[in-house]
């Protein structure tokens, strides 16, 4: 960022910075850096609709995570005059809906929002397969449908996510996952197999730290 690098590989670069934080859980250093980027690529038009797009994804997320709607929905607003185009990515169209999605189900339309996300969960499964991003997307239907009160279809659907993580010897997704089915089991008031669950990635989300660890020692003293 601070050599002679063109706009692009810059743009590229704030992209990447922020999702390592998401990663880790780390959202305050995450919406630092996604900020800096979406900045950045204002700032820089040479870079494009695809890296402006890519660069308004992370903030939009963690404003809907803090309640920031605001902010969230006027990002919303301008991703969706840019997703609208035809060289948009079908990744970016799937995590534009899905933010959709997330919104709508923040401001309690959740009907709306489980519709959104499963149309985000064909796009990927469409275009790229059962892959992490497939899982990442999955995931949030679970989140809703735990909202619904549908706890089966959420457990199913985190168990599938989980069996993944674990084939792919990803520690800080199977926590995830791990601490999204304990919701379940507790909410279907099985806090036995809550704690079973929450034993086994506790070290994980340990190393981990961040949102990640707060959710799973929340849960571990709810079960």
């Amino acid at each position: 960022l601070e050599g002679e690098a063109s706009a692009s590989l810059k743009a590229t670069t704030y992209y990447h910075l922020t999702y390592l934080y998401i990663a880790q859980e780390k959202l305050s250093e995450a919406l630092e850096w996604g900020e800096r980027g979406l900045a950045f690529v204002r700032a820089h038009p040479e870079c494009g609709k695809l890296l402006t797009i890519y660069n308004m994804v992370s903030p939009c997320n963690i404003y809907l995570v803090f309640g920031r709607m605001d902010e969230a929905e006027e990002l919303l607003r301008q991703m969706g005059e840019l997703i609208g185009e035809e060289d948009s990515l079908p990744s970016q169209r799937a995590e534009y809906t899905q933010l959709c999605g997330i919104c709508a189900m923040n401001q309690g339309r959740l009907e709306e929002a489980l519709s959104e996300c499963r149309k985000s969960v064909e796009l990927v499964l469409e275009y790229y397969g059962k892959t992490d991003i497939y899982y990442i997307e999955l995931s949030q239907t679970g989140t809703i449908l735990i909202y619904l009160k549908r706890y089966p279809e959420a457990v199913e659907i985190y168990e599938e996510a989980l069996a993944y993580a674990k084939a792919q010897q990803n520690g800080p997704m199977t926590a995830k996952m791990s601490n999204n089915l304990a919701v379940c089991y507790l909410e279907m008031e099985q806090p036995q197999e809550a704690l079973r669950l929450l034993d086994e990635v506790t070290a994980q989300a340990r190393k981990t730290g961040g949102v990640l660890l707060g959710e799973v020692m929340r849960n571990r003293a709810r079960a």
